[in-house]
């Protein structure tokens, strides 16, 4: 089990640097900004996302608890 989670999350790490960072550091090193913003709209997608997430998996567990 520990080792699952451990490799998922190396995975998300890697998604997330994917996402967020690469496209910074092209941005940067090619001094292209506009390449270097979906870098930030990456990240604040990864945050909507995650937020999303959260709170739907919270309504279904206040759901079930006092609604079934």
């Amino acid at each position: 089990m520990n080792q699952k989670v451990l490799f998922l999350g190396f995975v998300g790490a890697g998604i997330s640097i994917l996402v967020t960072i690469i496209p910074l550091a092209i941005g940067n090193l090619l001094k292209v900004h506009e390449i270097a913003t979906f870098g930030f709209i990456g990240g604040m997608f990864l945050v909507i996302i995650s937020v999303i997430d959260s709170g739907l998996r919270q309504v279904k567990t206040i759901y079930y608890k006092y609604c079934l």
